[in-house]
């Protein structure tokens, strides 16, 4: 039998706010030396920094995890039994990252990419497993996990 597999799928904030917690994580190592307070820097840099969504996969016990991992350790989220009645597709998703230059001006960053989610019976979805960049690596997971999972997958329906 298979064991866990673990997906990591975004970072919390964005890439941008990742950026800016690892600014304010040095920032605050640096200004350690000059006063206990910047305490709360590293703890807030550490959190923008680290704090990722993930999907934890118990083949063992059929059963889904969809997570945030806090400061990229203590993963907070509740488990999912899988059933018979769960299907597995793939559909088209992405992210826009609205970031600012010195001169105020928007530049938008846009990531395409598909996501393997979990379904229930009714057709509402539940969370998602895993994100691929093309849509052939995508379908491929769904048919392995389906097969791991045993519940159905309706990406060739």
């Amino acid at each position: 039998m298979y064991p866990t597999e673990t997906h990591r799928l975004d970072k919390l904030l964005g890439p941008s706010g990742s950026f800016g917690g690892w600014i304010i994580l040095l920032t605050g190592l640096v200004a350690i030396f000059a006063s206990w307070t910047a305490l709360f820097l590293i703890l807030i840099g550490a959190f923008a920094a680290f704090t990722t969504t993930l999907t934890t996969v118990d083949f063992r016990n059929r059963r889904v995890r969809y997570a945030t991992a806090l400061f990229g350790l203590i993963r907070v989220g509740r488990w999912i039994p899988v059933e018979g009645t769960m299907t597995i597709r793939v559909r088209l998703s992405g992210r826009n990252q609205t970031v600012y230059s010195r001169s105020n001006r928007p530049l938008s960053l846009i990531e395409r990419d598909f996501s393997v989610v979990l379904k229930e019976s009714g057709g509402r979805e539940i969370c998602p497993l895993q994100r691929f960049k093309t849509r052939e690596a995508a379908e491929e997971a769904a048919v392995k996990l389906s097969g791991r999972l045993q519940i159905r997958d309706t990406t060739h329906d």
